[in-house]
């Protein structure tokens, strides 16, 4: 069977020290799921954290365009599909009616895994990814700091 023993702890590590987004989701991909099932393919699904969302909305219009140009500069060797989701909610029940923003970012390689052990592919994705990740992690952070300030 496979699970996720392949993934580095330096991975995991780098990814729950995001100043930016929150690590919701990480699989390595499970050979034994059958195919074109989206449980072969390795992922990682994070969520912009919850102090940086209010009044995102209301700057969408002009963060939206950077955001896709970062990330398709960050991601252009094309070997990653990824959903950048903006979702607004209206809550209401029990006298209260709330409103919440969520941003989610889901990265899923192009490659399915064929085998339990992790290939050099799969590796070089994960490694590749995660420091993307990482910059992107950076810059949205700075958007942010700017957008207080200004």
């Amino acid at each position: 069977m496979c699970i996720d023993k392949n993934l580095e702890d330096e991975w995991l590590v780098r990814l729950n020290d995001l100043q930016a987004f929150i690590l919701v989701g990480i699989c390595e991909g499970h050979c034994d799921r059958r195919p074109g099932s989206s449980g072969r393919f390795p992922h990682i699904n994070l969520r912009l954290k919850e102090q940086l969302l209010p009044g995102l909305a209301n700057r969408w219009e002009e963060l939206r365009l950077a955001i896709l140009n970062e990330v398709n500069r960050l991601f252009q060797i094309g070997d990653t599909n990824i959903d950048i989701e903006l979702k607004f909610k209206l809550r209401a029940g029990r006298g209260r009616l709330i409103y919440r923003e969520d941003l989610t970012l889901r990265m899923r390689s192009f490659r399915a895994r064929d085998w339990e052990e992790m290939d050099t592919e799969t590796y070089n994705w994960f490694q590749e990814s995660v420091e993307r990740v990482a910059k992107l992690d950076g810059i949205v952070l700075e958007w942010h700091r700017a957008n207080k300030e200004a």
